[in-house]
């Protein structure tokens, strides 16, 4: 996956997590791993950063921004997503997930009950009766378990 400023949060997971587990994270030959992971004017840009971390936070600091407005905007995105019915639940998911990550990455995670609250809100009205079901339980249910139910419910 090549970073083109509008991945960053998926494409930042995804490094880290290989830089790290690999142990490169302040090794020169992870700059090498990082240069082939951007575009060529993100290559430029970093150029002159001679270790792995200084790209990575040369990278945050350019597409990570923390500001209030931000935060707000990435939560009102949150809130306001909707499923349309005919679209693919998965994308729908995914997108969920995402903002919720990029919400994480601002100082502001989600945890599995408001996710878990917010997919079934972004429902439709045709899906009013498969949320019934879980508006009456008395425990709550956890995010995978939602995840596949409602991923089993739109396969129908």
């Amino acid at each position: 996956m090549n970073l083109n400023g509008n991945n960053y949060a998926p494409w930042k997971a995804r490094v880290k997590t290989l830089l790290q587990a690999k142990r490169l994270w302040e090794i020169n030959e992870a700059t090498v791993f990082f240069m082939t992971t951007l575009s060529d004017e993100m290559v430029v840009a970093v150029n002159n950063k001679r270790y792995a971390y200084e790209i990575f936070e040369h990278l945050e600091k350019t597409y990570e921004p923390r500001s209030w407005g931000c935060l707000c905007a990435l939560r009102e995105q949150f809130v306001a997503l909707k499923y349309q019915d005919g679209a693919d639940m998965l994308t729908h998911i995914n997108g969920l997930k995402t903002l919720a990550g990029r919400l994480s990455n601002q100082g502001k995670p989600v945890d599995d009950t408001e996710k878990v609250d917010q997919l079934l809100s972004s429902l439709p009205r045709s899906g009013d009766s498969f949320k019934s079901h879980y508006y009456i339980q008395e425990t709550l249910i956890a995010w995978i378990s939602m995840e596949t139910n409602v991923m089993a419910e739109a396969a129908r």
